[in-house]
């Protein structure tokens, strides 16, 4: 698979944007690799026009999208997914090597695109909607938890752990580091709309903490990620607005994001408000990267793992937080700083698009 340049789709359920999930990491690096590679947005979200974001790379929007088409009898389903795969493989016209596949909600028979190779991958754990479809009609399952790759295995013997990844080492931030004066800096990196992200926890933790500067690096309006921004979640990001220690950085590009976030002390994860913890997170493995403290919801990925400080519940988030912030020194010492960068460095994307062909 690697001997030659390969044409590649790459079915994604979020969009192209400034922020990128592993979905826009995974397209990036085989381009990179000398692949030429097809992005195929959400039907929800078209990229408004961009900095084409490599030579390589060819963003779509899904203008072929047939809403429902789930609720068919499968021979309909298959009959007009046939038609709407024709369509799209017109508009990219050269025949297909790989199509990868990281939403079961749409094109789910991924027999019918013809291609070399077909690929399913479930990085988040809601992406449970055609999941028996797209799982058994593709040559290669992956998902990023034990429990998304059993429920894959159900429908296809070939599924393989494939953790998240990272782009590459994290850079030193060049620009000027905001809220300097405090003795210590938190950060997070992410999309401030996120449904999971509990935004309420935020906001007592910046509050019972009025000595620490806090970081919030990531969109605080409508984007690719997230399409609309409830009232609660408006009223609660302006009240952290109105806290003298909180700076909001706004969405920038990964590598920006994570070198601004590597010079905070602690760096936060507060994935509470889904009703449970979620079994990973993309920004764990960039986290790690930067080598600092990671104060964290838990991540059933890492059970077992030293690398992080996590809890189960939000009610004990507080006090884990302050016991990192007592002990920061020893926390962020050198030795567990490399080994958290040792950690992550084993799992670049490149990397795991070798071990990924290697099992096609």
């Amino acid at each position: 698979m690697l001997l030659k340049p390969l044409h590649i789709l790459v079915i994604s359920p979020e969009s192209w944007g400034i922020s990128f999930l592993s979905k826009h990491h995974y397209a990036m690096t085989l381009c990179e690799m000398g692949h030429r590679v097809w992005f195929l947005n959400s039907p929800y979200c078209p990229t408004p026009d961009l900095t084409a974001p490599h030579e390589r790379l060819k963003v779509l929007d899904d203008r072929w999208f047939i809403k429902g088409l789930r609720h068919l009898p499968r021979f309909v389903q298959r009959s007009l997914m046939r038609r709407q795969i024709h369509q799209l493989k017109t508009q990219i016209g050269v025949d297909l090597d790989l199509v990868w596949s990281f939403d079961n909600s749409r094109y789910f028979h991924l027999d019918l695109f013809q291609a070399k190779d077909t690929i399913h991958h479930v990085v988040d754990d809601h992406m449970d909607y055609q999941l028996p479809y797209a799982a058994s009609s593709a040559d290669l399952c992956i998902g990023v938890t034990s429990d998304i790759v059993n429920r894959l295995a159900k429908h296809n013997t070939h599924s393989l752990l494939i953790p998240h990844g990272i782009k590459g080492p994290i850079l030193r931030h060049a620009g000027k580091i905001p809220l300097a004066s405090y003795k210590l800096h938190a950060a997070y990196v992410g999309n401030l709309l996120m449904r999971t992200f509990d935004a309420a926890l935020m906001l007592e933790l910046v509050q019972a903490h009025k000595d620490i500067g806090f970081w919030l690096i990531g969109n605080y309006t409508p984007n690719h990620l997230s399409l609309s921004l409830p009232a609660q979640r408006e009223d609660i990001l302006q009240q952290l607005r109105l806290q003298p220690n909180v700076y909001f950085h706004g969405e920038c590009p990964p590598d920006e994001a994570f070198a601004l976030a590597a010079e905070a002390s602690i760096l936060l994860s507060m994935y509470f408000d889904n009703g449970r913890c979620p079994d990973n997170s993309s920004k764990v493995m960039p986290y790690l990267a930067s080598g600092k403290i990671i104060v964290s919801n838990h991540f059933a990925a890492y059970d077992g793992s030293d690398l992080l400080l996590m809890c189960k519940t939000r009610d004990t988030y507080l006090s884990l937080f302050a016991a990192a912030m007592e002990a920061i020194e020893r926390y962020n010492s050198p030795e567990l700083q490399a080994s958290r960068k040792a950690f992550a460095a084993k799992h670049s994307y490149d990397q795991l698009i070798k071990q990924i062909f290697e099992r096609l």
